[in-house]
């Protein structure tokens, strides 16, 4: 499924767990696509030239599997 702001579970934590791995979260692994792993997204998907659009669907998880950090 596409990840986005507000839905919750085990695929959101995975999310959280590569973002802040990458650098990019600083906030606890909670399993919730808040505001917070958003922002962490929208920055992940600028740094790595994806579509910065808050969404995440193929191209950002292929990204995130192939370790990419953007920093």
């Amino acid at each position: 499924r596409i990840l986005k702001e507000g839905l919750v579970g085990d695929d959101v934590k995975w999310l959280q767990w590569k973002l802040k791995e990458c650098g990019y979260l600083k906030d606890a692994i909670d399993g919730w696509f808040g505001l917070q792993t958003l922002c962490a997204v929208c920055g992940y998907q600028l740094k790595n030239d994806l579509t910065v659009d808050g969404l995440v669907g193929t191209a950002t998880i292929k990204s995130l599997k192939e370790g990419k950090k953007g920093y």
